[in-house]
């Protein structure tokens, strides 16, 4: 009952110079009574009541019996690797021909789901990050609405009864689309903390995968070569389109303003693929590296036809590396020595829509805000990542 009379009367106790607790942890297996005594005490007290199980968190970023819309924007992971798709092409795939309004229970597919911390309080410090979740089952269902929610990143379209986690003053709270509120903030990656403004809370990558199972590459192209931030920059250049095959030999070019990067891409390549590259001055003040080694024409060659096949893509591996390794990779996308100066606040100019995006969400696993937006009014031209 002491408890009653703190959150009652607090006035009467900080007379005395007593600070009123900021919570307690009620520690017991399922169906002890943990959450009747906390409701029972907020009833006593006469103050509000919220409770917000582990098990929500995880069902609104894994999707369990999801209902957002087909053209929803998803990043899953299977054994073929890790991609964005709409999420209704990836849900289509299960069920026959037009048959909807059951649950498929499915394995071997996983999404961004949360992770608790140990702290147990209902507050938004029990968020620790994001890590792979595991899929149980997928739900196709027809609906009579769509709900729009515009937020500054976009909009996201979903069904009604499809449950959003919102902060708000209280905390974190579970809601269906059809209760938010203008002003609703909605949890993200990355997500700051209110009680802990100077932590940000982003994805953890632990480390990159066995050798044989990374090697350099993109969609359908792989090299047995152990990937190193400075391999990752070199293929971020040949992602923006600055290689050809010329007279049997590789061509990769830099303007003045890459130098630094040239210098950095001919010791990667040199290490890796054991041979010499040449420096060849061209018009407007650009530098091409030329090499007639199999090994350095076969690796441009190989993942300029990978690009013409698939799109662009970034590396399967930068979905598990350190934040080096995609650092070193944006760099070379940018093309620019001085990029990255300010990584917070720089701007990417991306050609692809389907590039630009997959560097956006590995820019918000790694804790660092961003947004897409084409830089033209044709969608189909080049995109800012900022």
């Amino acid at each position: 009952m002491e408890f009653v009379k703190f959150l009652k009367e607090p006035e009467t106790y900080e007379r005395l110079g007593a600070k009123i607790p900021k919570g307690a942890i009620l520690s017991g297996p399922p169906g002890t009574g943990k959450t009747l005594l906390a409701k029972a005490t907020a009833g006593e007290a006469g103050v509000p009541f919220f409770s917000v199980s582990g098990s929500e968190f995880v069902e609104m970023f894994v999707g369990v019996g999801a209902s957002i819309t087909g053209d929803t924007i998803v990043l899953v992971r299977d054994e073929s690797g890790v991609r964005l798709t709409p999420i209704g092409p990836l849900i289509d795939a299960y069920y026959p021909d037009d048959k909807e309004g059951y649950v498929i229970h499915i394995e071997g597919l996983k999404t961004l789901g949360y992770d608790k911390s140990e702290s147990g309080t209902g507050k938004p410090t029990d968020l620790a990050g994001s890590s792979w979740k595991n899929i149980k089952a997928v739900y196709r269902h027809r609906v009579d609405e769509i709900y729009e929610i515009h937020h500054k990143h976009g909009m996201i379209r979903t069904t009604g009864d499809h449950s959003v986690f919102v902060r708000r003053n209280d905390g974190i709270i579970a809601i269906p689309t059809r209760e938010m509120q203008v002003g609703d903030v909605l949890v993200n990656l990355p997500y700051r903390s209110q009680a802990q403004s100077d932590k940000t809370l982003a994805h953890t990558f632990s480390r990159l995968p066995p050798s044989s199972e990374c090697g350099v590459g993109l969609k359908g192209v792989h090299f047995g070569v152990e990937p190193t931030p400075s391999l990752s920059m070199l293929l971020g250049v040949l992602s923006a389109d600055s290689a050809k095959i010329s007279d049997g030999s590789a061509e990769i070019a830099f303007n003045a303003n890459s130098l630094r990067m040239m210098s950095e891409c001919l010791e990667a390549l040199e290490t890796a693929f054991s041979c010499r590259l040449e420096t060849v001055p061209g018009s407007d003040d650009t530098v091409r590296l030329v090499s007639a080694s199999p090994a350095v024409v076969d690796f441009v060659s190989s993942l300029a036809s990978d690009f013409e096949r698939n799109g662009r893509h970034v590396p399967g591996y930068l979905w598990d590396a350190p934040f080096e390794y995609f650092y070193q990779y944006v760099r070379g996308v940018s093309k620019a020595d001085s990029f990255g100066e300010d990584p917070a606040n720089a701007s990417l100019k991306v050609g692809d829509k389907s590039l630009a995006m997959e560097v956006s969400w590995l820019f918000a696993m790694h804790g660092v805000d961003t947004r897409i937006s084409p830089t033209g009014e044709r969608e189909d031209t080049a995109w800012s990542v900022e």
